[in-house]
């Protein structure tokens, strides 16, 4: 499960750099490189293990969703767009959308048999 904890982390270890470092010239600017780099540096952070860490406290869910906001807010350079709004741009669900679709992928592949048995004997329906 990622902890909140993490937060501090992804910003410092993962976010800077994505702002700060670009090409020779100066800080990247260009919104698509740096949705790319958001994409293949935050977001699977975030959506690591998820139908596990779906069940944890509603308070720790809003900052994981806080934390995708402002990548996106930084992103583009929006402070006025909504998070929705941010979400439409990038064509992307929310982190809580994503989740009930994972679990719900998970739940078809048990019924199905497309998982392990070890996953099949653990879950009744």
């Amino acid at each position: 499960m990622p902890r909140v904890a993490k937060k501090a982390f992804i910003i410092r270890e993962v976010w800077n750099p994505v702002c700060f470092h670009g090409n020779k010239t100066g800080p990247m600017d260009s919104w698509s490189a740096k949705l790319q780099l958001c994409k293949s540096n935050i977001l699977p952070h975030l959506t690591y293990c998820d139908i596990v860490w779906h069940f944890c406290k509603s308070s720790d869910k809003k900052k994981m969703e806080r934390i995708q906001e402002r990548a996106f807010r930084a992103v583009f350079k929006s402070k006025s767009e909504t998070y929705s709004e941010l979400l439409t741009r990038v064509g992307l669900p929310s982190l809580y959308q994503q989740r009930l679709q994972n679990i719900a992928i998970f739940m078809y592949k048990v019924k199905n048999g497309l998982v392990p048995r070890l996953y099949n004997r653990s879950i009744q329906y």
